[in-house]
């Protein structure tokens, strides 16, 4: 089990199991999380450096003041999970998170600048991105059912292959966003437009 205020680095830790644990000032450099169950955990103060979660269940984790620095998920589940309550940077342009096979339902990303999020292959069903900087994000593969988009910056987001958003274009700002029929026909629900077969 991991202890509170310690430094790990370069460990490999697999099947942990900590359902609701709390822990406090721990270091992680080059980690490697493998099917490890932290649903409903709190990290709080953590930071994590180069460090990778797969196949893991991160459902509900409050990371209350963590930071990350190239954290990649990889087929883990992160549903409900508030990403504000993260330490981010304000000087770094691009998101330090990337995402591949994910499911992030019910997530939170409001007012956060996450430009250049690559998220592949993921689940994003009912997340939130309320006035967040989605500049340059990648929606590779992703279902954004029920997403919420108001008044977020997608300037050169790419949409091409994602389905199922609504995203209504007077109030967020698609400049050089990328979109690809017949999905970006959804563009238009906003335009109180009739369209006909």
């Amino acid at each position: 089990m991991l202890k509170n205020n310690q430094d790990y680095e370069d460990q490999q830790f697999k099947q942990l199991s900590a359902e609701k644990e709390q822990f406090k000032g721990l270091y992680f450099e080059d980690c490697h999380f493998i099917d490890c169950l932290f649903s409903e955990a709190t990290f709080e103060r953590c930071q994590f450096n180069e460090c990778t979660f797969q196949n893991c269940d991160l459902s509900l984790t409050v990371w209350e003041g963590s930071s990350f620095q190239n954290g990649r998920f990889k087929h883990s589940k992160l549903i409900g999970v508030d990403w504000t309550r993260l330490t981010w940077s304000k000087y770094v342009k691009e998101s330090p998170l990337r995402f591949e096979h994910c499911a992030l339902d019910y997530g939170t990303f409001i007012g956060l600048s996450i430009q250049k999020q690559k998220m592949s292959s993921c689940s994003l069903k009912e997340v939130d991105f309320t006035e967040a900087n989605l500049t340059g994000t990648v929606f590779d593969d992703c279902d954004l059912t029920g997403t919420q988009f108001r008044h977020t910056n997608c300037t050169k987001a790419q949409f091409q292959t994602a389905k199922n958003y609504l995203i209504n274009p007077k109030i967020n700002d698609l400049t050089n966003a990328q979109f690809a029929l017949p999905e970006a026909v959804n563009l238009l629900h906003a335009m109180d437009i009739v369209i006909s077969d």
